[in-house]
């Protein structure tokens, strides 16, 4: 298909664009194999899981490459301006501990 092929020369940025024109041009962006060039240039190697999304149309579906593309991009542009977020502490009473069973004893977390 032609254009198709057009599309695999745009940056995955000019993709994303084209995709909000209109519902041809959406799935036409959201072609699996397209998304699977897109991440081997970036050195991308496995999709990522697909979710379970709601149904946009009967038919649709939404790439798993192109989900591993957008997710390793914000990874990327959050290590390059340093917004990290820290994992935060959880404070809970101490009613809230965890016992286990440890053989005839009980141990507490």
């Amino acid at each position: 298909m032609l254009a198709l092929y057009v599309l695999s020369f745009l940056e995955p940025k000019d993709l994303l664009q084209a995709a909000q024109t209109c519902r041809y041009w959406r799935i036409l962006a959201e072609d699996n194999l397209l998304w699977r060039e897109k991440c081997r240039e970036e050195g991308i190697d496995e999709p990522l899981p697909p979710k379970k999304r709601k149904v946009v149309k009967p038919g649709f579906t939404h790439s798993p490459w192109k989900s591993a593309y957008i997710r390793q991009h914000r990874i990327d542009t959050n290590w390059r301006r340093g917004d990290l977020k820290s994992p935060k502490p959880v404070i809970s009473s101490p009613s809230a501990c965890l016992h286990l069973p440890h053989g005839d004893a009980e141990q507490s977390i």
